[in-house]
């Protein structure tokens, strides 16, 4: 992600608001874009009265005219705290942020302890605090910065006492820089002329002795600031020009503006640049965006909550948060490192574990120089823990890795064997002898290659396993096929006497057959002659057979004639016979008439008499 493209670095954005009633809330949307930064930062906060130009500063510590907001009224424009980002001017690794506040002493609010907490943010999230003045640094001004001695009514370091505010000595709080705004007195101290840095030493922190109270009352801001603000400069500024051009400098370009006033400013930016120190932890470590979010989160929760912040709460959660996700960024770095030494599989397991051991000194050595605190220990644990957990996942990926390779190599180097059992070439006898010679010489150029891995003897092994049923098939094939050509040559053995017998077969056959010709000739002879007597004795049947024919047919004539003689004298008895019995009918039915006629001539007679 490009963070040049967020909102936050095009335009000054309100990063804790301050409504009505005074009350601070968290502009979620603007703290999470700071959060995402992941360089130093750099933090410049400006406060000091309302309507006293501080905004106009801002803008020229980032480079540009407008940003914040500026006004030409009495009305003051700045509302809470607002943020606006930029690459650092001169350092790459740095992020400028800068921080507008809420204008003090404005009589609109009504309430100084509003102003204190402002101040106090100010205070714990910078690293280079501006107090803007104008004019010259007076005992009212002075008073202005009052705050400071009550501040440890606003910032506590520590939850049980230890390390208070009032026994403070180290070097947490910002860089103090007073800037004078339109100072016009001359720099001189007893006739000497002096630097503005000693102009705020000896003349504005100046400290007297203590002989009476209001001595003490006089000397009690100035030694707060001496005691927490360890370091202190002091830039003046001329006039920028006239009450026209103060109405309008939002308006002005430079060269509108008073040369000595652009010089003071020049001076400013560049000692802000170059020599202001960034936002640290009391152990030097430079803070990121995602720190501040934190310790802004837990500031104004407390403030909100009616506590006071707490330095060593909020540091505490943000150690918690930032070794949390340092924990997770070493065991990132210990993944990429891994990666990019290790080409799996690894030629053996010492490699693996060379890389791990180079690797986890990587991760470790940048969580020691990352870490927030961490006196326990528990989050260089948890990075062990999570190494150790990363190295177990390598070792097993090593392992498959290995395991792949392995089969790969086998695979291809098994192409051989398979192609020879694809077309049946162990299928004969000495098979066997082949398919041995074979996988001696798999295993052989197999164990001669380099780069296979941890579990190259492994995989072979299994290999060879899952061979045992195809070599115990391709002998027992060897085996058959031996006693098969047991059984052929028993066979063809047989064969050849079956054949030896069948010749002597054959030729008794053939001995027999001859003498079956012979004796088929023979009968042959005897069947002509046979024949011929035949054929002889039946011509002379015949001839008798003739000659009884026609003594027979001479015979049957005469039967024939004779029986024809008998058939007629049968036929004219017959027609004799007909006509005798053709004469008794005629007289019959003669009969039957005559009797029908009486029986009617009766009947007629009757009928008459009955009548």
């Amino acid at each position: 992600m490009d963070i040049l493209s967020l909102p936050v670095f095009k335009e000054p954005l309100c990063l804790i608001e301050s409504d009505h009633d005074g009350t601070l809330c968290i502009k979620t949307e603007v703290l999470d874009q700071i959060t995402l930064l992941e360089k130093k930062l750099h933090i410049v906060t400006i406060v000091g009265l309302y309507r006293t130009g501080k905004s106009y500063l801002l803008n020229r510590l980032a480079g540009a005219n407008r940003g914040f907001p500026l006004g030409s009224t009495i009305k003051s424009q700045t509302k809470g705290i607002w943020a606006w980002c930029h690459p650092h001017p001169i350092y790459d690794d740095r992020i400028l942020l800068l921080m507008d506040t809420e204008g003090l002493g404005d009589v609109a609010k009504g309430n100084t302890n509003h102003d204190n907490w402002i101040m106090a943010l100010a205070v714990l999230l910078s690293s280079t605090l501006v107090y803007n003045l104008m004019g010259t640094f007076s005992e009212h001004d002075l008073e202005k910065l009052n705050f400071v001695t009550e501040i440890s009514n606003y910032i506590k370091l520590s939850t049980t006492g230890k390390g208070d505010l009032d026994v403070y000595s180290g070097e947490f709080f910002p860089m103090f820089i007073l800037a004078l705004r339109d100072f016009s007195l001359m720099m001189r101290n007893d006739d000497r002329e002096i630097t503005p840095d000693e102009y705020l030493e000896d003349v504005c922190l100046n400290v007297r002795e203590e002989t009476t109270d209001r001595e003490k009352s006089y000397n009690r801001t100035r030694l707060s600031i001496r005691k927490y603000f360890k370091t202190r400069k002091c830039f003046t500024f001329d006039r920028p020009g006239s009450r026209t051009v103060l109405q309008t400098l939002k308006d002005m370009d430079y060269v509108d503006l008073s040369k000595d006033f652009l010089e003071d400013c020049d001076k400013f930016i560049k000692y802000v640049h170059e020599e202001s120190p960034l936002k640290k932890l009391d152990n030097g470590r430079a803070i990121n965006g995602s720190m501040f979010g934190t310790l802004v989160r837990s500031y104004v929760d407390a403030i909100r909550n009616g506590s006071v912040p707490c330095v060593e709460d909020a540091l505490t959660t943000m150690a918690e948060l930032e070794n949390r996700k340092l924990v997770e960024r070493c065991r990132e770095i210990y993944i990429k490192e891994m990666e990019v030494i290790l080409t799996l599989p690894t030629p053996d397991e010492k490699t693996l574990l060379d890389a791990h051991q180079q690797c986890m000194k990587k991760a470790a050595d940048y969580f020691l120089e990352k870490r927030i605190y961490d006196l326990d220990e528990k989050f260089q644990t948890e990075v062990n823990a999570k190494i150790l957990e990363m190295y177990e996942k390598f070792r097993r990926d090593n392992e498959v890795a290995s395991i792949e390779c392995c089969e790969k190599v086998l695979q291809d180097l098994n192409a051989k064997i398979l192609k020879k059992l694809m077309r049946d070439s162990y299928s004969r006898s000495g098979g066997y002898t082949e398919y041995m010679v074979d996988l001696n010489e798999l295993q052989e150029k197999y164990r001669n290659l380099d780069g296979l891995g941890c579990k190259k003897d492994v995989t072979l092994s299994k290999f060879l396993e899952k061979k045992n049923l195809e070599r115990q098939t391709v002998q027992q094939m060897d085996q058959k096929m031996a006693e098969k050509e047991d059984e052929i040559k028993k066979e063809k053995n047989r064969a050849a006497a079956e054949a030896r017998q069948r010749e002597k077969l054959e030729r008794d056959v053939h001995k027999a057959r001859a003498e079956v010709q012979d004796m088929i000739r023979e009968e042959k002879e005897n069947r002509k002659r046979r024949e011929r007597e035949y054929i002889d004795e039946m011509k002379m049947i015949k001839e008798e057979n003739y000659r009884m024919m026609e003594q027979q047919i001479a015979e049957q004539r005469r039967l024939n004639a004779k029986l024809e003689e008998e058939r007629k004298e049968r036929i004219h008895l017959k027609q004799y016979l007909e006509s005798i019995e053709l004469e008794r009918i005629r007289q019959q039915n003669q009969r039957i008439y005559m009797q029908d006629n009486a029986d009617k001539l009766r009947n007629e007679k009757y009928r008459c008499i009955i009548c």
